[in-house]
C-alpha cells in the first residue's frame, strides 16, 4: 500500500538552489560588477550570503520572493523556508510557508501533512478549519489511491483491505438538543493525516443540521494532550469539582490529618501546629472624590464584559491560567462583573465590580459591603501588555462606571507586601483606609478569624 511521504522529505531541497559555487575570480568579480544579475544568480547570492545564518537565510529568501513574487524556484525557495523557520521555531511563519507551498503542490502530501500539524499546533479558529480542509484532502487522495501505486510489498487483498478500514471512529450519546462524545479511536494512519480532528469537525456540522446545540466533549486532565486536542476546537471549559465525604467525629478526621502531615509534610505539620496569618491592606474612596485622570494607553478600549465574551476567552499563552481564573469567579458569583480593557482586539487588562451580595460569597469574609458600596477585585494584566497604566486606568474608569450606577463609595485590598498592586491603586488616587488581618488557629485550617482596623475615608 502507498503511504503518504514522511514530514521529513519535505527539507530535501533541489541541488540547483543551494549547489556550491566555486569561489569567483577576480575577472569574473570585475565583469559581474558591470553586468546586472539574472534572477537566478541573484537568489544563489542571496543564499551564499546567508552562509549558516538561518535567521540571514529567511531574510535574503524573503526578499528576493518580494522581488520576484512568480519566481519558477518557489516551491525550493518555499521548502528552504519552511525548514529554517522550523530551525528557528517560528513555527507560525512555517506555517505560512507551507501552506503556500501546498497551494502550488496540493498533490504533495508530505507538506499538506505537515501544513496540517503547524496549524493545529498554532493556529486560531480559522487556521483550525484550513487543517480541516487539508486532512479531507489527505483522506480523499488515499482513498482515490490505485492499485498501481502500492509498493511491490504489499499484495492486492492487503491493498484493499487497508482502503476499506476506518481511519477514526467516534460514538455520541445523544438527546434531543445535546450530544456527548462518550468515547472514539483513531489509527495510527488516521493519526497521520488528521482524521480524528476531520471526524469531529464533520460531526458537529452534521449535530448542527440535525439541531443539537450542545456538544459536550467530555472531560480530560488538565494539560495532557487530549485536553490540548479538545480545547483546540473552541470549546468552552466548565470546571467540576470532585468532594470526598467523611463519616466520624471531626476530632477523629483532624487528628487523622496531622499524623498524615507528620509523616508526609513536616513542613506541613508544623504550620498546622503553630496556626497562620497574614495582613491585607484596604484603600477606599467615594466615587464622587476628585481624582488626578489617567491619560487613555495607547490604542486601549474600556469595556463591559459578559458572560458570553468570558466564556469565549482563548488561552494566552504567557499566562495559561487567567481564562481559568475568569470562569472560576464567573461560576462563583453567576454572572459577570468584569470590565475588560482592550489593545487592538486583544484583552490586555480584566477587572471585577463586585456588589455587596457578591462580595459577600468571599471567604473569609473581608470587607462586609453596605448598600452603596462595592469592591474592585480579581484585576489582573496579561505579561505582555503591563507597564503601560493599564491597571491604574481601568479603575478610574470603573468609578465612573459605578458613580452613574448610584454606588457612593468603592474599595480595594491587597496582600500587605505586594507593592506593584499598591502602586496601581495609589496612582488611581484611593486612599488607605486600614488594615485587615486573618489569622487561622493551629490545628484547625478550616477556621479563620478576621480583625479589621479601618477608618472611613472621605
Amino acid at each position: 500500500m502507498r503511504r503518504p511521504l514522511t514530514a521529513a522529505i519535505l527539507f530535501l531541497v533541489a541541488p540547483p538552489l543551494f549547489a556550491q559555487t566555486a569561489p569567483a575570480s577576480k575577472k569574473s568579480t570585475t565583469q559581474s560588477a558591470t553586468k546586472q544579475l539574472s534572477p537566478s544568480d541573484e537568489l544563489q547570492e542571496s543564499i551564499e550570503s546567508a552562509g549558516n545564518d538561518r535567521a540571514s537565510l529567511v531574510r535574503n529568501l524573503e526578499a528576493f520572493l518580494q522581488k520576484y513574487p512568480q519566481a519558477p524556484e518557489r516551491p525550493q525557495i518555499f521548502r528552504a523556508l519552511v525548514e529554517a523557520c522550523l530551525q528557528l521555531r517560528d513555527n507560525a511563519r512555517a506555517a505560512s510557508y507551507a501552506e503556500r507551498l501546498v497551494s502550488i503542490a496540493p498533490d504533495d502530501m508530505s507538506i499538506t501533512l505537515l501544513a496540517i500539524q503547524l496549524l493545529e499546533k498554532n493556529g486560531d479558529d480559522a487556521a483550525l478549519k484550513r487543517a480541516v480542509n487539508y486532512s479531507s484532502r489527505v483522506i480523499e487522495y488515499v482513498h482515490n489511491s490505485s492499485t498501481d501505486e502500492k509498493s511491490p510489498r504489499v499484495s492486492p487483498e492487503e491493498w484493499a483491505t487497508e482502503k476499506k478500514r476506518d481511519e477514526s471512529s467516534l460514538l455520541l450519546l445523544r438527546s434531543a438538543h445535546t450530544a456527548y462524545f462518550q468515547s472514539a479511536g483513531t489509527s495510527p494512519q488516521g493519526m497521520h493525516i488528521g482524521a480524528s480532528h476531520f471526524l469531529v469537525y464533520e460531526v458537529c456540522r452534521e449535530l448542527f443540521r440535525q439541531g443539537v446545540r450542545t456538544f459536550n466533549l467530555g472531560g480530560a486532565t488538565e494539560g495532557s494532550s487530549l485536553a490540548g486536542f479538545k480545547a483546540g476546537f473552541g470549546a468552552a471549559e466548565v470546571i467540576l469539582y470532585e468532594c470526598a465525604c467523611y463519616v466520624g467525629p471531626v476530632w477523629r478526621q483532624r487528628v487523622r490529618r496531622a499524623f498524615q502531615l507528620a509523616r508526609t509534610d513536616r513542613a506541613g505539620f508544623w504550620k498546622l501546629l503553630s496556626g497562620n496569618s497574614y495582613q491585607i491592606q484596604v484603600y477606599a474612596l467615594r466615587t464622587d472624590a476628585p481624582m488626578r485622570p489617567i491619560p487613555v494607553p495607547n490604542g486601549a478600549r474600556f469595556q463591559p464584559l459578559s458572560s458570553y465574551d468570558l466564556l469565549a476567552l482563548a488561552p494566552d499563552a504567557h499566562e495559561p491560567q487567567f481564562r481559568e481564573r475568569q470562569l472560576n469567579r464567573l461560576q462563583r458569583f453567576g454572572t459577570s462583573h468584569a470590565y475588560g480593557v482592550y489593545i487592538g482586539d486583544k484583552l490586555a487588562h480584566v477587572s471585577w465590580l463586585l456588589p455587596p451580595a457578591a462580595a459577600a460569597l468571599e471567604r473569609p469574609k473581608i470587607l462586609p459591603l453596605n448598600d452603596g458600596e462595592a469592591e474592585i477585585t480579581g484585576c489582573e494584566t496579561l505579561p505582555e501588555f503591563r507597564g503601560r497604566n493599564l491597571y491604574a486606568f481601568a479603575i478610574q474608569q470603573i468609578f465612573r462606571t459605578a458613580r452613574s450606577s448610584g454606588i457612593h463609595r468603592i474599595f480595594m485590598k491587597t496582600r500587605k507586601d505586594h507593592s506593584s498592586s499598591q502602586s496601581g491603586i495609589l496612582k488611581a488616587g484611593l486612599l488607605p483606609s486600614g488594615i485587615v488581618t486573618v489569622f487561622t488557629p493551629p490545628a484547625i485550617p478550616s477556621k479563620s478569624f478576621v480583625l479589621r482596623r479601618l477608618r472611613t475615608v472621605s
